[in-house]
């Protein structure tokens, strides 16, 4: 009887595999030949889902797009009336507190270079990325001043709201690149701590009453 082959899965199996090769070698580890050897899978497997290695890191990204919205949801939906925790826990899920975020932090570094220094490559994934972030951000914002959160904020907030997504997004950006230039310098719980105190002065600035 032949064998049955989940597609997709195996194709999920080679992006994480991408994945653990960027983590511990960087953008040049990833590799067809160190993608086979960190899979398991032979090199004509391998180009049988991914022509190229272009094609095997966009679909990492792919993946992690996929995810983090579930992961946000997730805290949408979590007990709890405090709504600065609430913020702060959405932004955490896109900063490197722990090895699954890191590696996706290091996936989309490398997407965003190969879209950036690519001849004629689009900015399909830095375009999304910029769209994600800000739509997670105008979420966090919702939260921070108690609004009902029903629908993903694609669109520009009010006046003042939006001004303090766009605060939030400048301030996710910079722990992530505090990680990315001084690796082993901040903690988790440093960077923790840097997003509790910017999401704290926004919310001061909204009128929000900190937390005790």
């Amino acid at each position: 009887m032949p064998r049955i082959v989940d597609h997709e899965q195996r194709r999920r199996d080679i992006a994480r595999a991408v994945w653990r090769l960027l983590e511990r070698d960087g953008l040049r580890g990833a590799s067809v030949r160190a993608v086979v050897a960190e899979s398991g899978l032979s090199s004509g497997a391998i180009r049988h889902y991914f022509s190229t290695q272009d094609d095997l890191l966009r679909f990492a990204g792919r993946i992690i797009r996929d995810e983090v919205p579930d992961r946000l949801l997730g805290v949408l939906k979590e007990p709890g009336p405090d709504p600065q925790e609430r913020a702060c826990r959405l932004l955490e899920e896109l900063v490197p507190l722990d090895d699954r975020r890191r590696t996706e932090l290091l996936v989309a570094v490398a997407l965003a270079e190969l879209e950036r220094t690519s001849p004629g490559q689009d900015r399909e994934f830095i375009d999304a990325s910029h769209a994600g972030l800000r739509v997670l951000t105008r979420l966090a914002v919702l939260v921070l001043v108690g609004r009902a959160v029903e629908l993903t904020p694609v669109d520009p907030l009010e006046p003042g709201l939006e001004e303090a997504a766009a605060r939030l997004h400048l301030l996710a950006d910079g722990v992530c690149a505090q990680h990315l230039f001084y690796p082993g310098v901040l903690t988790p719980e440093d960077l923790r701590a840097s997003l509790r105190d910017g999401v704290e002065q926004v919310g001061a600035a909204l009128g929000v009453r900190p937390t005790d």
